[in-house]
């Protein structure tokens, strides 16, 4: 019988994944009205602006961003007063139980013949966790504190975002790259998680590809016009 703690394990990674997948989808259409270069989008741009669209475009990049940002925040806050959220932290208090280590070990010896490659994949995967992640941010920093570090640092840009009508423009300049940077630690961490838990997820860097082919494709049709039969 499986242990509960790892059932649990799998519930909170499942809801992990649901939502760094909503917040790939979100960032990777910003990232593609953006466009590659300058040039790519500009078409596009200069026509909202003749239109008088120019505020229209900024409450629907301020969405994106939003969400983005807030899926990615609630991916990665505190447990809650009683481990209420489903977050990367509600993990570490049972990676940190040598019961739980064992269940998930001895789910690594089937197939045999992938028993070893399966069982360092979960290995590196809890460790990968334990580096990144604490139980709770508030009371122990962990040994790469890279993440708390982007959460600390966001963290009036999402709140300005929930309360005000901030500029996008101005959001952009200040936190483009470390939206980037936070997005791809929380893809990685849920792989992680998926990896050790043993539940299914595509890589980071199929899940973006696919986000991003999706999103330049939803922004080709807007900024070309539909084809009509």
């Amino acid at each position: 019988m499986t242990d509960e703690r790892v059932i649990a394990g799998r519930r909170v990674t499942e809801r992990i994944r649901e939502e760094a997948k909503a917040a790939t989808r979100s960032w990777t259409l910003v990232e593609a009205f953006n466009g590659r270069d300058p040039a790519h989008r500009e078409a596009l741009h200069t026509a909202l602006d003749r239109a008088g669209l120019g505020i229209t475009r900024n409450v629907m990049l301020r969405a994106l961003v939003r969400d983005t940002m807030s899926a990615l925040f609630r991916v990665s806050d505190d447990p809650g007063s009683k481990g209420e959220r489903q977050s990367l932290c509600a993990l570490i208090p049972l990676l940190a139980d040598q019961d739980v280590i064992k269940a998930l070990e001895e789910e690594t010896k089937f197939p045999e013949f992938l028993a070893d490659q399966n069982l360092a994949l979960v290995r590196r995967s809890i460790v990968h966790l334990k580096e990144n992640v604490s139980e709770r941010w508030r009371d122990a920093a962990p040994p790469n504190s890279t993440l708390l570090d982007l959460r600390t640092r966001l963290r009036p840009v999402r709140d300005a975002l929930l309360a005000h009508a901030l500029d996008y423009s101005g959001i952009q300049q200040a936190t483009f790259g470390e939206m980037r940077q936070f997005l791809q630690i929380v893809n990685e961490l849920e792989y992680s998680a998926s990896m050790a838990f043993h539940c299914l997820s595509e890589s980071r860097q199929e899940r973006w590809d696919v986000s991003l082919e999706h999103a330049n494709r939803f922004w080709d049709l807007v900024e070309k016009g539909a084809v009509v039969d």
